[in-house]
């Protein structure tokens, strides 16, 4: 499904918008037809439940990196607006935005070398989980 928005001719610190820029197109994984929606919670749930046992036995940072790295094979090449990278953005619902962006947060840190204690790690990796279930339960407008 997508979203049209042409409704302000500003923007978030009220600079004028072109008009060619104005219409945008946006379209959100949340809102994607329900077996394609499906599919990709269930590989966000499944890459969860592997990351969750990798932090055990690896690293902080291989689980991490790889659980991002899977996630970007699963996700971007499904994306209907072309996405290049994995954002917070790319959910509708507020709650799976803030999940996914508790998730990518940690993720980066530890993949740009900064120290991810396994608590953090395993709350990162507690909200990709909540992602994989609400992607499947979500109801779509």
């Amino acid at each position: 499904s997508l979203e049209h928005n042409d409704q302000s001719s500003e923007d978030a610190l009220g600079n004028s918008i072109p008009p060619n820029l104005r219409t945008r197109t946006i379209a959100y994984i949340d809102k994607l037809d329900a077996p394609i929606r499906r599919s990709i919670a269930a590989g966000i749930a499944s890459i969860a439940e592997t990351t969750e046992l990798r932090l055990h036995g690896v690293s902080l940072w291989t689980a991490l990196a790889g659980a991002r790295r899977e996630l970007e094979k699963l996700i971007l090449p499904k994306a209907p607006s072309k996405l290049e990278f994995l954002s917070p953005r790319m959910f509708q619902d507020p709650q799976l935005r803030s999940a996914m962006g508790i998730f990518l947060s940690v993720a980066n840190r530890a993949i740009h070398g900064d120290e991810v204690s396994l608590e953090r790690a395993e709350r990162a990796v507690s909200a990709l989980q909540f992602v994989g279930t609400r992607l499947q339960t979500i109801e779509v407008d």
